[in-house]
C-alpha cells in the first residue's frame, strides 16, 4: 500500500506545472494608448519617427527618416488619412492608401493585436511574442516586454519591415 505522503510531492508537481503555464505568457502588448519612437528598415530604406496611438483604428506617425520625408505626419482617424508636411495638408480615404504602406502596415499590426484572442508566447530571451496575419495573408511578429506590455519590435518579413520601438510611454 502506498502511503498518501509519498504521493503528495507528485501531486504538488502536477498542480504547480498546470498553474505555471498560464502565468508564463506575461502581459499582453500595449497596442493602444501609447507614444514611442520607432526606427528600422522598410523595403531597404532607413525609417524613423514618432508613433502615437490613443485607440484602435487611430494612429499618428511623424517621420524623421528618410531625410526627404523628415517632418511628414500621417494621421489615421478611422475615416480619413491626413498627410501633413510643411503646412500642406492632404486628406484621403484609407482605402486609397496602398496596403503595403508603412503607416498602414503598422496600423494593421497594432489593430490585429487589439482584436486577437491569442495570448502569445515567451521567447527564450524573455520577450513576449505575438504573431498574426494582416490583410492579404501577410504575417507579422510583434515583440513586447512581458512585464510592462511596452512594444519592443515589429517584423513583417514579406514587406521587409523591421522596426524597433524605444521611449515607450503608456498614456
Amino acid at each position: 500500500m502506498i502511503r498518501p505522503l509519498r504521493l503528495f510531492p507528485l501531486l504538488l508537481c502536477l498542480l504547480l506545472t498546470g498553474c505555471n503555464t498560464a502565468a508564463a505568457v506575461g502581459q499582453r502588448p500595449i497596442a493602444v494608448g501609447f507614444s514611442c519612437t520607432a526606427a528600422g528598415r522598410y523595403h531597404g530604406n532607413e525609417v524613423a519617427g514618432k508613433v502615437e496611438r490613443s485607440s484602435a483604428g487611430l494612429l499618428t506617425l511623424t517621420l524623421t527618416k528618410p531625410d526627404e520625408l523628415n517632418g511628414l505626419t500621417m494621421t489615421w482617424d478611422g475615416q480619413t488619412v491626413t498627410l501633413d508636411m510643411l503646412g500642406l495638408k492632404w486628406s484621403l480615404s484609407p482605402e486609397k492608401v496602398p496596403s503595403a504602406a508603412l503607416g498602414r502596415r503598422l496600423l494593421q499590426a497594432l489593430d490585429a493585436v487589439v482584436y486577437t484572442t491569442a495570448d502569445g508566447v515567451l521567447t527564450e530571451d524573455g520577450r513576449h511574442k505575438t504573431t498574426g496575419e494582416l490583410e492579404g495573408g501577410i504575417t507579422y511578429t510583434l515583440y513586447s516586454d512581458p512585464e510592462t506590455g511596452a512594444l519592443l519590435s515589429l517584423e513583417v518579413p514579406k514587406e521587409e519591415l523591421y522596426l524597433t520601438f524605444a521611449d515607450f510611454t503608456a498614456v
